[in-house]
């Protein structure tokens, strides 16, 4: 089977609404994601959000970074991408927080999400989906289920441990293929936004995580 990562996603939740709502140069996040892909920047009513989406049809990527008083979010394809927005960004607010002492930059719960696709499964996702979620349910002679969409959260008992949303649903236009949502949770506990390079290897063991733990849970064996 062959595994794709199709995106990464930072999100910081605040551990309470922000009193002020930062006030950043346009300047800078027009190019978060380098000057091949210049960003729209909108903003309103205590958010600021800054969009760019590549067209693909084969494989569209929406690049794209949010701020409100509640949350902030990086989504990208590529670590690279949520690397260079993150630190430029995390720059930004650390000399606005340094002006603005009375505001609060702490965060309740961060999230490290990923989608994946998996092609090449050895048979087609519906009987994949069965065989994994559904066989042992007590159907009716003439009954059959197909497995569109499905959720469920992994946890474990370790002290201060992640726990993993995980949704997964047949790949549109492949039958022997499957897409993954993981949101892998934490707890923040009033930390503050996490420097870059520790962003950068808290993303990259996210990655790691699926691909080992959620993987063998699934028995979805990757090609070499």
């Amino acid at each position: 089977m062959r595994h794709t990562v199709l995106s990464h996603s930072f999100v910081g939740v605040f551990a309470q609404p922000l009193a002020r709502f930062p006030l950043l140069p346009m300047e800078p996040l027009t190019t978060l994601f380098g000057p091949e892909s210049p960003l729209m920047v909108s903003g309103g009513q205590g958010q600021l959000m800054a969009i760019a989406t590549v067209t693909n049809p084969a494989n569209p990527i929406v690049r794209s970074f949010s701020l409100d008083s509640a949350r902030i979010i990086f989504t990208a394809a590529t670590l690279s991408e949520i690397a260079k927005a993150y630190s430029t960004v995390h720059s930004l607010l650390e000399k606005w927080a340094l002006e603005n002492p009375e505001v609060d930059l702490r965060l309740s719960a961060i999230g490290y999400n990923t989608e994946h696709e998996w092609k090449d499964l050895p048979q087609g996702i519906e009987d994949w989906l069965r065989d994994r979620f559904t066989r042992d349910l007590n159907l009716r002679a003439g009954t059959t289920i197909r497995p569109q969409l499905i959720r469920f959260s992994v946890a474990t008992d370790k002290p201060r441990a992640p726990f993993w949303n995980v949704a997964i649903e047949p790949r549109m236009g492949n039958e022997r293929a499957l897409f993954m949502f993981v949101n892998e949770h934490h707890n923040a506990l009033g930390e503050d936004l996490p420097e870059p390079a520790a962003l950068g290897a808290a993303l990259e063991n996210a990655v790691r995580n699926v691909e080992v733990e959620i993987a063998r849970l699934l028995r979805l064996e990757t090609d070499a």
